[in-house]
């Protein structure tokens, strides 16, 4: 599974989306999976509590992951793809922990990262919401779907 930029000029097709949504289901049946939980992060909340927001994250999908009947799809901003080695230079720690933590858990047999599926079809599959971002927060709301949000200011080591 390939991360792509969702900015870039690639354009997922209706047939990946559905190969994708096919692997979801795949691994919600390997792993006796009930449920689909979205985690979304957006770029510039975790840029601004930096370490932080790294940790957070991580703590998050740790706690997550040991949930058996959770499958878990992790929407990252992939707007970053672009800009990595900008923010290489600006923020070398940060890309390199944020680097990292995506190595780690596009591994995990309880994680899909999520390849650019569009956000309507990753609302319609996913049972509920946990994430930085109050307007995807509302969208899943607005269909009687549990949502929360993840504060990085509430967090502590």
């Amino acid at each position: 599974a390939s991360i792509m930029s969702q900015n870039s000029q690639k354009v997922i097709t209706a047939k990946q989306e559905e190969d994708f949504i096919s692997e979801v289901s795949c691994k919600m049946k390997k792993n006796s999976a009930r449920k689909v939980l979205l985690v979304n992060n957006s770029l510039l909340e975790m840029l601004i509590y930096d370490a932080v927001a790294i940790k957070k994250i991580r703590y998050a999908l740790q706690l997550l992951e040991k949930s058996r009947d959770l499958l878990v799809w992790w929407r990252i901003d992939k707007v970053n793809c672009d800009y990595i080695p900008e923010l290489q230079k600006i923020v070398p720690q940060f890309v390199e922990e944020y680097l990292l933590l995506l190595k780690e858990y596009s591994e995990k047999e309880q994680i899909v990262i999520d390849e650019g599926i569009s956000l309507n079809r990753v609302i319609e599959v996913c049972d509920a919401y946990y994430g930085d971002d109050p307007s995807v927060a509302k969208e899943f709301q607005h269909i009687n779907k549990p949502a929360m949000i993840m504060k990085y200011s509430d967090f502590e080591d």
